[in-house]
């Protein structure tokens, strides 16, 4: 099983990503994400965590690897509707 810091690395590299990318695009500071990806935060809080988590569109289990990210989250009525036209 990953950790968080496996996690968001991997995240961050699929996307091509920096941690000062990642910081405009959620409104996390870039010395927090920093840390996440070193695993230098042990215990993030959650109002860190969901931002990333929701950026990526996986959960938060899925984030600090308590769930493997190949079981994405189920798409939302909005974005069914959007598939839909």
């Amino acid at each position: 099983m990953k950790n968080l810091s496996e996690v968001l690395s991997s995240l961050m590299s699929e996307k091509g990503l920096s941690s000062s990318e990642l910081a405009r695009q959620t409104g996390v500071a870039q010395p927090i994400i920093y840390r996440l990806t070193k695993g230098d935060t042990t215990n993030p809080q959650i109002f860190t965590l969901k931002p990333i988590a929701d950026f990526f569109d996986i959960s938060l289990d899925q984030l600090i690897g308590a769930k493997p990210l190949r079981a994405r989250r189920p798409l939302n009525d909005k974005a069914i509707h959007l598939l839909n036209g």
